[in-house]
């Protein structure tokens, strides 16, 4: 069902989150990203996957990346107090699915949802795409992913180009 593959850019969205009521995705650009749709933690793998990211959120801002868990239940609202740094985790709700579609986690006809995570790179590039199968290990199993990434090219000033003919 998953509809991205890797070197895709992710689509932007706007969403409610845990910071405001209009979250701009594309403002994570410069970090390696885990985006997790994890639908609900009714799903009982979703529930562990999210509880081990939440407990997993110091190691998170060590290595300076990003979780973002995504929800389309409202009941899942009260996460808000799980979160110690905003910076390094943050909730969003897709409350009406719309990217949760958009990123192929979310068929409308069968309204079957399948908990995914993606690693995306500095750009918003997807380098990796984590099917929810197993819970155990599941969080670990993504951040040593990530940490295992080489470091990323230090930023460089553009070198003199040719002048562009009209």
């Amino acid at each position: 069902m998953v509809a991205l593959t890797v070197g895709d850019p992710a689509p932007w969205f706007i969403l409610p989150s845990t910071s405001g009521p209009h979250y701009h995705f594309d403002t994570v650009g410069g970090y390696r990203v885990i985006l997790f749709f994890f639908g609900s933690r009714k799903i009982e793998q979703s529930r562990q996957a999210v509880e081990d990211f939440c407990a997993m959120q110091p190691e998170l801002a060590a290595a300076n990346v990003p979780f973002f868990g995504v929800s389309v239940d409202p009941e899942d609202q009260d996460l808000a107090s799980e979160i110690l740094s905003f910076t390094y985790c943050k909730f969003l709700w897709d409350f009406d699915r719309q990217v949760s579609q958009q990123y192929g986690v979310f068929d409308p006809e069968s309204t079957a949802y399948q908990p995914v995570a993606f690693v995306l790179d500095e750009n918003l590039h997807l380098l990796r795409v984590f099917p929810l199968e197993h819970p155990e290990g599941y969080a670990d199993q993504i951040f040593s992913y990530v940490t295992s990434l080489p470091e990323p090219e230090p930023p460089r000033f553009a070198t003199r180009q040719a002048p562009v003919l009209f």
